[in-house]
């Protein structure tokens, strides 16, 4: 029985990574009477590295 290979692909991010998109944003007025607003991105967090198996006369499949 052949043992099953695998592919390890790492992700790599500059240190200044840091996206600009925003898909909404929340505040009102803090308790100096200034304005405060937060802004949020809804994405999943992106993996270091993922591992895919490589199945005799299959595809590739995540694991």
């Amino acid at each position: 029985m052949e043992k099953n290979k695998k592919i390890i692909s790492k992700y790599i991010f500059k240190e200044d990574y840091n996206p600009k998109y925003v898909n909404g944003a929340f505040g009102g007025i803090g308790p100096q009477g200034e304005f405060m607003v937060n802004f949020y991105l809804e994405r999943v967090a992106l993996p270091n590295s993922q591992t895919f198996e490589i199945q005799e006369g299959k595809r590739i499949r995540e694991i």
